[in-house]
């Protein structure tokens, strides 16, 4: 009866818990019986490309359903990070352009991601190669889904990018054929907003549309000290809409199509100055130090306060997409899939990277920012994507099997980048034009510069794969899977660096232009094995493993020699097991141990070009070992009452680093590199729990479904820099505390209350370093979002 129970029960995870989205039990009534049974409400998972039930899956995976989202007041990447174990991000420049990390394999400035995200089954759209843009969950992503899956370990061999960290998920919800929807408004504290609503309309037997619109605003939390510019940053405002059309020509013939685009426009996010180095001779003594002292001076040396220069700071992201999925059933055992898209994004970002206030040689004193033109963006990309697909079965449904060609474009739309001063004053509003006479500056230091580098990247990937699972009886299958995949980046760049005379605000005197045109091409077989034995239905064990693989990519940046990078690899082994058990204290328990062989690796590190402009360089430098394990499990301690975990442990240790010989004739020896040998991954904190107790009131049913959740969120200590170039390299521990209520049905009405708080401690944790104290003689970096609250009323129809 238990077998029957478990599989009658198909449907999304329980909308009550704020935690982990694994199998939640419910009561349903036996048939022929009086009787309640527990059953499990299965979660329905895409992560092989094909419709499955999350523990008959063989993938260590998180998985959250809207309902999730919301309670938990998840609205951007970093959020989705903070409940999810094995998942870290960087989110250096904001929430707008956060950069995914899963188990210890993280993106660098000018590298490809390593984690790949996809919506509606295509990878999001390329950003720029010289900052950070693209390549995630973009702004008013996380809405009307019907979950997310975040899958850990190598997924290349299915999906559309070769990554060596895992795959995000963004599953939309599909249009229904009933009329329904929602209107959804929320207020909470920094004056925060949020609009929402949803509509779906079934036309007509085989045309149905669905309609969405996400609109938040919130003030920052980010204090700006400096009287110039915005009072605030880190503030939220953007606009993200969805339309979405399912037409069934047959009953075996669909056509689905989205169109979705979004608009985010805020003040941006300043570093923040931790820490200043008096015993560097340099900026750190001269400059940094007596920075520091006038603000404390001034009561301006709170956690959360920020120094801008900028009078018109801005961080605005524009993209749209669409997508077009047809599926033809042409039998019972064989279906072709083909998906295709178009999206374009474009970027303008002009921000104060480090906040500082400095003064030399009597004048103001830009250590470096992310400028902007007023003629040209910082992003303008535009990505283009084609996948086939034929899925079938055979041998009485033993075997199924996909196999699918891939293809992706992504180019500039027009020329793009920044337009930056670095170690001089400037009027501010005169660089932004697009005429460097038009430009004034003091040039008294004689490092002083501003770059002007317009250029783009574009990307072409093409690839074939194959994948099938054999059963070859109840218990025991196999799965294997190969992919051939290549890779070409080609990249143009032409970089003008200006001087300017010293005394006063004047135009430039000098230019030195460099046209550089790097190009890298990489390809690669990559394959994975598994072994799956099922003793009964409510268990998996599983063993594989996968060879994961990388991108080589171009520097636009970069001096010759240090312009391109080649691709990387990993050997994954894994081994897991997921569980589902009944009687007193029914559950599910999922565990999985991972083990990765990390070679060539992309490494990151910083140095200062002929022009003594700061920058990055990014090459195959390291080897590294990662393993670890994790757990995720559900417990129903006693009726109404469930206990959800998610823990991971990470032990990442880089095994061998070899650098290039810098070029000679620069004018600051060294670099500051992300990590050294015998140190951690950067952004790899060896624990992380995540604990959620939800808890349904047992009221009158007439009064609506109320229940009350809490969430502890521990993250442990983590390396962010390598010990060699900051003593401040590794970022403390910090714990987390969310609550949430929720009202369902209220008195038996279409209308929802919420009431959430996240970080209600308002702990003070820093997110990210720039580890520049030895070279540059400061510390400074990103810090994390504080106590947010509000409700939320929802009307139903």
């Amino acid at each position: 009866m238990r077998k029957e129970l478990y599989k009658a029960v198909v449907l999304a995870t329980s909308a009550l818990s704020t935690g982990l989205a694994l199998p939640s039990l419910a009561q349903a009534q036996t048939a022929g019986s009086d009787s309640e049974s527990l059953v499990l409400e299965e979660v329905i998972v895409t992560a092989r490309r094909r419709v499955e039930a999350a523990q008959d899956v063989p993938i260590s995976m998180t998985v959250f359903d809207q309902d999730q989202l919301d309670n938990a007041n998840i609205i951007n990447a970093g959020d989705l990070a903070t409940y999810t174990p094995s998942l870290q991000v960087n989110n250096r420049f904001g929430g707008d352009t956060t950069q995914f990390s899963i188990r210890g394999f993280s993106q660098e400035l000018r590298t490809t991601a390593s984690v790949g995200v996809y919506f509606a089954e295509v990878v999001a759209q390329r950003g720029a190669n010289s900052s950070v843009s693209g390549d995630g969950a973009g702004p008013g992503d996380l809405f009307d889904l019907q979950n997310v899956q975040v899958l850990k370990g190598p997924q290349g061999t299915l999906f559309g990018r070769n990554t060596t960290g895992g795959a995000i998920l963004l599953t939309p919800n599909r249009p229904t054929d009933e009329l329904e929807g929602y209107i959804e408004g929320s207020v909470g504290n920094y004056d925060m907003w949020r609009g929402q609503g949803v509509v779906n309309v079934p036309v007509t037997d085989n045309i149905r549309l669905r309609f969405g619109i996400d609109h938040q605003e919130r003030d920052g939390y980010l204090d700006n000290i400096s009287d110039i510019g915005p009072d605030h940053f880190a503030n939220v405002d953007y606009t993200s809409w969805r339309a979405s059309m399912v037409i069934d020509f047959t009953d075996r013939l669909e056509n689905y199509t989205i169109l979705k685009g979004a608009e985010s426009e805020n003040n941006g996010y300043p570093g923040s100055i931790f820490a200043c180095n008096a015993d560097d001779p340099g900026i750190g003594s001269l400059v940094c130090v007596p920075d520091l002292e006038e603000r404390k001076a001034a009561g301006n040396d709170g956690f959360y306060d920020v120094f801008n220069y900028i009078p018109n700071p801005k961080s605005k992201q524009e993209q749209w997409q669409a997508i077009n999925t047809t599926t033809w059933d042409i039998t019972d055992s064989l279906r072709l899939k083909n998906i295709i898209s178009y999206a374009e994004l474009e970027t303008n970002t002009r921000n104060a990277i480090y906040g500082t206030n400095w003064n030399l040689f009597g004048s103001f004193f830009i250590f470096q920012m992310v400028g902007l033109s007023n003629e040209r963006p910082t992003t303008d990309q535009t990505t283009f994507v084609e996948e086939f697909q034929v899925q079938g079965s055979g041998f009485d449904d033993r075997l199924t099997w996909q196999a699918g060609l891939y293809y992706e474009k992504s180019k500039p739309d027009d020329d793009y980048g920044s337009q930056s001063p670095a170690f001089i004053d400037c009027d501010q509003l005169s660089i932004q034009s697009g005429n460097p006479d038009d430009w004034r500056c003091n040039g008294t230091s004689s490092r002083g510069s501003v770059s002007s580098a317009p250029g783009g990247v574009t990307y072409e990937n093409q690839a074939a794969y194959l994948q099938g699972t054999f059963d070859f009886n109840n218990h025991w299958s196999t799965t294997l899977g190969i992919r051939y995949t290549d890779d070409q980046t080609d990249g143009e760049v032409t970089e003008s660096i200006y001087k300017f005379p010293a005394g006063e605000l004047a135009p430039p005197n000098s230019v030195t232009t460099e046209t550089r045109k790097p190009e890298e091409d990489s390809s690669k077989v990559t394959w994975m094995a598994g072994l799956d034995y099922k003793p009964t239905d409510d268990i998996l064990l599983y063993a594989k493993y996968a060879l994961g693989y990388r991108q080589g990519n171009v520097n636009l940046a970069g001096i010759e020699g240090l312009n391109t990078v080649g691709p990387e690899e990993v050997d994954s082994y894994e081994i897991g097991a997921k569980t589902a058990f009944f009687g007193t204290v029914p559950g599910t328990f999922n565990i999985a141990a991972f083990y990765n062989d990390f070679t060539d690796q992309q490494i990151q590190y910083g140095y200062f070009a002929p022009s003594g402009v700061g920058t990055t360089a990014v090459v195959n430098a390291g080897a590294s070992t990662i393993w670890g394990i994790e757990i995720e499990t559900s417990l129903r301690l006693f009726d109404g009452f469930v206990l959800s975990a998610g823990y991971t442990y990470l032990d990442t240790e880089v095994d061998e680093i070899v650098f290039p010989d810098l070029p000679p004739g620069l004018p600051v020896e060294g670099f500051n590199a992300s990590t050294a040998e015998g140190e951690p991954l950067s952004y790899s904190p060896e624990n992380k729990l995540v604990l959620t107790a939800s808890y349904d009131l047992p009221l009158d049913a007439d009064l609506g479904d109320m229940n009350i959740s809490a969430t502890y969120i521990y993250t442990d200590e983590m390396q962010a820099v390598s010990e060699e170039t900051s003593i401040f390299a590794t970022l403390d521990e910090y714990d987390l505390i969310n609550l949430n209520f929720n009202w369902r049905s209220i008195a038996g009405s279409p209308v929802d209350l919420s009431v959430f708080a996240t970080n209600v401690t308002d702990e003070e944790y820093i997110t990210f370093l720039t580890g520049n104290w030895n070279t540059a003689g400061l510390e400074s970096g990103q810090v994390g979002v504080p106590r947010m609250y509000g409700a939320r009323l929802r009307y139903n129809f």
